[in-house]
């Protein structure tokens, strides 16, 4: 007979109290990750929770105004980018769909935060594209992925003047009515060496041949 048989199994159980919280228990770290997955102000409405969440989104590696169409007050940017921790990188970025221009943009100052703090992956959601806007938006060695819309783009055709986006692996361009020359395209596919999924909605002429050179391309 197993010598376990005879003697009955002990289980220490203990009933947990309605003051315990064993989510504020886990480590910093962890909490940032978990509220990562939160749309910014869900983030920050977590301080109200207890003494113990009052600086964690602080210091979260996400920042996502994607749950709004309204325009982002600068004062309230200002004082969200004052007090994050600015020890901290900035993985993932999420930007609503406004239009974007490049002087005195709240938006734009977000944006700058994200490329000064590493983001690898952004979102970018716009009604037009300023062209200087879009020069900083292609230079961003940290991203290894940009996802960028820009649907109120009619009857124009972009150029860039250059390219830096050394890390970036995918790529998503939706530019409404917009058109890329296949020399634009070629230049912009060059500055991204990596470069291993492209989704491409633009507008063309019905028969033209679009040229896609990319040595990476999966």
């Amino acid at each position: 007979m197993d010598e376990f048989a005879s003697s009955p199994r002990r289980v220490r159980r203990r009933v947990l109290s309605d003051e315990e919280d064993y989510l504020s228990g886990l480590p910093d770290e962890l909490l940032h990750h978990i509220l990562s997955f939160l749309p910014t102000r869900d983030s920050i409405r977590t301080s109200l929770l207890a003494r113990r969440w009052r600086r964690v989104w602080a210091s979260v590696p996400a920042i996502d105004f994607s749950y709004t169409n309204e325009i982002i007050n600068p004062d309230t940017v200002g004082r969200f980018l004052s007090a994050r921790s600015d020890s901290h990188s900035v993985s993932r970025l999420r930007l609503p769909g406004l239009g974007l221009q490049r002087i005195q943009s709240p938006i734009c100052n977000l944006l700058d935060y994200a490329k000064s703090h590493g983001t690898q992956d952004a979102t970018l959601h716009c009604h037009s594209l300023d062209p200087s806007l879009l020069d900083d938006l292609l230079h961003w060695p940290s991203l290894a992925s940009l996802n960028l819309k820009a649907l109120g783009c009619q009857n124009c055709t972009l150029a860039f003047n250059s390219i830096a986006l050394s890390n970036l692996r995918t790529l998503f361009l939706r530019l409404g009515e917009a058109a890329i020359p296949n020399e634009t395209l070629t230049k912009l596919l060059s500055g991204c060496p990596l470069l291993e999924e492209l989704k491409l909605s633009a507008e063309y002429p019905q028969h033209e041949t679009i040229q896609i050179e990319a040595p990476n391309l999966l």
